[in-house]
C-alpha cells in the first residue's frame, strides 16, 4: 500500500483567517515553506499563499529559497538556517534574506553586496544560549 497525503488549501485558508483575527492588521506573517512545505509542496503552497497575501516565506537553506525564486515566487524569502560562503552570490543574485549569526560571513556578504552595487537584508541572529545555529 502506499501512503498518500492530499492538501486542502481550503483548510489552510481557513486557518490563515483564523490567524488573521486574533493578531493587527501591520502584523506580517512568514509562512514557514522548509522541506518542501513540509511535504506538501512549496511552490504551489507559496503561490496560494500569496492569493491570500501571505508576503514572506521561511526556507532553511539558500537552495530551498532558490528553488522558490526559479518558480516566480516574488515574495521576501529569509533563509532561518547558516548559509555558506558559497551561497553569498545566490542570496545577492535571488534577492533572499539570510539569518546572520557570524560577522565573518556577513562582512564577506556586505563587500560582495557593495561590490556589485546591491544591497542585501540581513535577519540577525542573537545566541541566546541555546547554540541552535553555529558555524
Amino acid at each position: 500500500m502506499v501512503a498518500k497525503m492530499f492538501v486542502n488549501l481550503n483548510n489552510i485558508k481557513h486557518n490563515l483567517n483564523e490567524i488573521k483575527k486574533i493578531i493587527n492588521n501591520d502584523t506580517k506573517i512568514i509562512a514557514m515553506v522548509k522541506a518542501d512545505a513540509y511535504g506538501l509542496g512549496d511552490v504551489n503552497v507559496c503561490k496560494f499563499l500569496e492569493t491570500q497575501n501571505i508576503n514572506f516565506f521561511g526556507t532553511a537553506i539558500v537552495d530551498e529559497a532558490v528553488h522558490l525564486r526559479k518558480n516566480n515566487i516574488k515574495s521576501d524569502i529569509l533563509v532561518t538556517g547558516q548559509f555558506l560562503k558559497e551561497d553569498i552570490s545566490k542570496i545577492i543574485r535571488y534577492d533572499l534574506i539570510v539569518t546572520v549569526s557570524n560577522i565573518d560571513l556577513l562582512n564577506k556578504l556586505n563587500n560582495k553586496a557593495i561590490q556589485i552595487g546591491k544591497k542585501v537584508k540581513v535577519h540577525i541572529k542573537v545566541d541566546t544560549g541555546m547554540t541552535r545555529l553555529r558555524i
